[in-house]
């Protein structure tokens, strides 16, 4: 009986030691199997170890710091300081008191938008987010010390009663619109910060309602956003950014503040201003300051040789900036971007297959956002949070710009697994993507007679062409049809290799075949593919022997190709005047490139007539017997564009090498816009052909 005992407990023992790795597993992979209180002591206890981490590595850093402040004590600075004074008395200069610069900021934007829908909200503490990290918070949760971008599960404990709502971006965005409604009738070119602030230049303005003072005019402003919105605001107004951004938070919420527009105004007003205060300045910069002594704008203005000599020439201009009191005057809507992200807090997972699928949703949102403001990015950032709140960021240069959400997953997917083949037992509560190095999907052409563009919309013509190197893996497909054209491309093969990298794809993927016209199609707009394709379509109708499968026609696996990366870099790319579409592989200042493309494009009808007859010709030949020649040849095409070229000039052929013997094409452009003869001004001649263009879109 004591033995069946024993061997009883001795199965239990190992039953429980089977089940226990099983157990632990599944504490982790979902936490709330553990008790809520002991897993906010653990996150907490991690974050706050973390935050040692981090004070560690500041502190290092301080120290060095005061290190460097104290030679410089032994040090004759005079000739520094003369360097110093001629700095300041040249920013000084870019002090303009003349504009009117106001700030708007809605007062606890995302939590009051809640209230609207929740009235009982109004009187409990409420937090926007929920225990991972909250957004915002009303005011009565910020008298509990509540505040922005605080763990949710830290403002629970100083806050027991805090209720959390789950944010809602589409009903902000909607709610911010209409508040911008009401920010355009005092200025039409308002600069948008974010949902809920807004800078606006009210100059104008004033000069037509001279009537009202400037106070009067803000406080009319937000009475109206309140009026229409139901939601208060709180608005700076000074003679730049800068000091409307400090001013705003003077008398929040629901408030204003003025900065008179006079240099002892704005310096008396800084003199106090703990400098945490200025936009700009974090936990960091703070730090090293109030080591230095200096705490508020005052002290920095007393201390900027000791800043000037230890910190780094960008910080420098910026703290000098801040201590005279000189911001930017100038509010502008189309203010260029430099980065683009998205990034979201959850809870602490380990599973790879979730972070890839988390990853994958985070690529389709930041997607999106690229679309909504027609953007593209070449190089994408990944951050990764630990859920012992360690982060860092990896980053990733391309060889084009991408915005698709597949483009930009297989791209961060690459970085993420390097990343967890490094640290498999990783751990992450918040995962980040973002693309950087922006351009903008759309090619903007302010008149036809812009020939060549650059990505910021400047005309950019060289005076002389200049030859690209050849490559041998695309010679037989492309230098050798548009040899005359110098048409070659650069790098074929890395190209290729860094592409198939990005997008994960096979090496052995077959290349579609292309006709004549197929091999031009780099070169050529799409319109132009699909209007031959459906030309000769056409022609195979009255003509049953010409064979579509085979002659000048375009599959569409052809029309999915896309040619190898080229080497030359988008913004650098030459666009046609024809087919507004970019040349491919030819750069802005090659004019050789762009004249042989432009030749193409003027002369599609004719060519695809003479392709038409050639392919008749060639298919009668078939029927006798002979051998059917290859229709992507290149001597057949040059046959073609010969045969063009010698039916725009009166049935005379020229070779193209007859042409420049002399340095010169005999070949007169053809206007895009009238559609004639410029009788004065040859292929080559761009001056010739930009003065005729703007001659037609003058009569129009």
């Amino acid at each position: 009986m004591l033995q069946n005992g024993v061997h009883i407990l001795m199965m239990t023992i190992r039953t429980l030691q089977s089940v226990q790795p099983l157990i632990a597993l599944r504490t982790r992979t979902h936490p709330n199997i553990r008790s809520l209180a002991s897993t906010l002591d653990l996150i907490d206890t991690e974050r706050k170890q973390r935050e040692q981490e981090r004070d560690g590595v500041l502190q290092a850093k301080v120290e060095k710091l005061l290190k460097k402040a104290e030679r410089l004590k032994q040090l004759d600075l005079t000739r520094e300081k003369m360097v110093l004074a001629d700095k300041i008395k040249q920013m000084e200069t870019d002090r303009n008191m003349t504009e009117t610069i106001v700030h708007v900021d809605m007062d606890a934007f995302y939590a009051s938008v809640e209230e609207l829908d929740q009235p009982e909200l109004k009187t409990r503490p409420m937090a926007v987010g929920g225990v991972d990290m909250i957004t915002t918070a009303n005011y009565l949760a910020r008298q509990f010390g509540v505040r922005s971008a605080m763990p949710g599960y830290i403002a629970k404990r100083l806050c027991p009663d805090l209720v959390f709502v789950k944010p809602d971006f589409e009903k902000y965005t909607r709610m911010s619109m209409m508040i911008r409604a009401v920010l355009a009738r005092y200025d039409p070119n308002y600069a948008a910060a974010s949902l809920d602030e807004a800078y606006l230049n009210i100059t104008q303005y004033m000069k037509q309602h001279s009537e009202q003072s400037v106070e009067e005019v803000v406080a009319e402003m937000r009475d109206q956003i309140f009026k229409e919105t139901s939601l208060t605001a709180s608005a700076g107004i000074g003679s730049n950014t800068l000091i409307a951004k400090i001013a705003t938070d003077v008398n929040k919420p629901n408030g204003q503040f003025r900065v008179e527009p006079t240099r002892e105004a704005v310096m008396a007003y800084l003199q106090t201003l703990p400098v945490r205060k200025v936009p700009g300045v974090g936990r960091v910069t703070e730090r090293e300051l109030h080591a230095l002594g200096i705490k508020t704008v005052g002290d920095l203005r007393e201390n900027l040789i000791t800043v000037s000599m230890i910190s780094t020439p960008a910080l420098t201009d910026f703290l000098i900036r801040v201590a005279l009191g000189i911001g930017s005057t100038t509010v502008d809507p189309t203010w260029e971007r430099k980065s683009i992200s998205v990034e979201r807090t959850f809870v602490a997972i380990f599973n790879h297959d979730a972070m890839y699928d988390k990853m994958r949703e985070l690529a389709s949102m930041l997607a999106d956002d690229l679309a909504k403001e027609k953007l593209k990015g070449q190089t994408l950032t990944i951050r990764i949070k630990a859920s012992n709140f360690e982060s860092w960021t990896r980053q990733k240069a391309l060889p084009s710009p991408i915005y698709s959400a597949k483009d930009l997953y297989d791209v961060a997917k690459i970085l993420l697994v390097k990343e967890l083949q490094e640290r498999p037992d990783l751990e992450v509560r918040l995962m980040g993507i973002g693309l950087s190095k922006l351009s903008s999907r759309m090619i903007k052409m302010t008149g036809i007679g812009k020939f060549l563009v650059r990505s910021e919309g400047q005309a950019a013509i060289a005076s002389s062409p200049t030859k690209r190197p050849r490559d041998n893996s695309v010679k037989e497909s492309l230098t050798s049809i548009m040899s005359e054209s110098e048409a070659a491309d650069g790098n074929d093969s890395e190209g290729s290799r860094k592409r198939q990298a990005i997008e994960g794809s096979s090496g052995d993927r077959p290349v579609p075949k292309m006709g004549a016209f197929g091999a031009l199609m780099p070169y050529c707009s799409s319109s132009f593919v699909r209007a031959t394709q459906t030309k000769m379509s056409e022609d195979s109708a009255s003509n049953k022997f010409i064979d579509n499968s085979r002659l000048l026609t375009i599959s569409t696996e052809s029309l999915d190709y896309q040619p190898p990366l080229p080497t030359i870099p988008p913004h650098r790319l030459a666009v046609c005047p024809i087919c507004c579409q970019r040349i491919a592989n030819v750069a802005l200042d090659d004019l050789r490139g762009v004249n042989g493309h432009v030749d193409v494009c003027l002369n599609r009808g004719t060519i695809r007539e003479i392709g038409a007859n050639q392919a008749s010709s060639l298919n009668v030949a078939n029927t006798n017997g002979n051998r059917f020649p290859s229709p992507s040849s290149s001597d057949a095409f040059r046959t073609l564009l010969r045969g063009a070229n010698a039916k725009e000039k009166g049935g005379k052929s020229v070779s193209k090498r007859e042409e420049h013997q002399n340095g010169k094409s005999n070949v007169c452009a053809v206007c895009p816009i009238c559609k004639k003869t410029i009788a004065d001004a040859r292929v080559d001649d761009l001056v010739g052909v930009n003065k005729h263009v703007d001659f037609c879109l003058g009569q129009q």
